[in-house]
């Protein structure tokens, strides 16, 4: 009786372990389960999160890039246009005269009551013409200029536009000395196209992130 006392009790433990691991065993499936669906959630919220950051990204790098073209397209561009054609006309303009003086200044000479006849008229009145819509388009456009140094500039061009107006309709004149400070700014045409190289620049970076 003994024998089989212990026969049964070797047998019993065993049969209590398999039933202590059976009734474990939901237990541990539930903790895994549960880990995983944590990392699961947690891998696909970050997925998410990095798919929305890109989002963002792409939506910023979407409007940066089309401020910086309506820059180009809408007031750089333009700008440069009218300025050059102007340049050119004020070349062929001044020539003649700068031969005669190397200080010639158009202002100075309408300051000082003097007229233009014949074919220096017209192309000063085409100038004068160059000058008012080059100082509308800067009006109008004015919330696209973001740099400080070059919107001084501007604002000396278009001063000195008006100044050459008045002069040429003889609501001015006087001493060039007093209109020195608002005179022509000369490498205006220059750092406008130095603006829009940067501009350039940056949308070409900004067109090949988003390939």
């Amino acid at each position: 009786m003994v024998l089989l006392h212990c026969n049964f009790n070797d047998i019993q433990a065993p049969f209590e372990l398999l039933k202590f691991i059976q009734d474990l065993g939901p237990t541990i499936v539930s903790i895994v389960a549960i880990r995983v669906t944590y990392w699961a959630t947690k891998q696909t919220l970050k997925s998410q999160s990095d798919q929305n950051i890109l989002a963002l990204n792409a939506q910023k790098d979407l409007e940066v890039r089309q401020i910086i073209q309506r820059k180009l397209d809408e007031f750089y561009g333009p700008l440069i246009q009218q300025r050059l054609k102007s340049a050119k006309l004020y070349e062929k303009f001044s020539k003649k005269y700068k031969d005669k003086d190397l200080s010639f200044s158009t202002l100075k000479y309408l300051l000082n009551n003097k007229v233009f006849e014949g074919n220096d008229k017209v192309l000063l009145e085409q100038i004068i013409k160059l000058g008012e819509e080059s100082e509308r388009l800067i009006q109008e456009k004015s919330g696209l200029i973001d740099d400080f140094d070059l919107r001084l500039e501007i604002t000396r061009a278009t001063t000195h536009f008006l100044l050459i107006k008045l002069a040429y309709n003889r609501q001015l004149s006087g001493d060039i000395v007093e209109f020195e400070d608002l005179t022509y700014p000369k490498e205006l045409v220059a750092k406008l196209e130095a603006k829009r190289n940067k501009l350039e620049e940056e949308l070409q970076i900004l067109n090949k992130r988003e390939g």
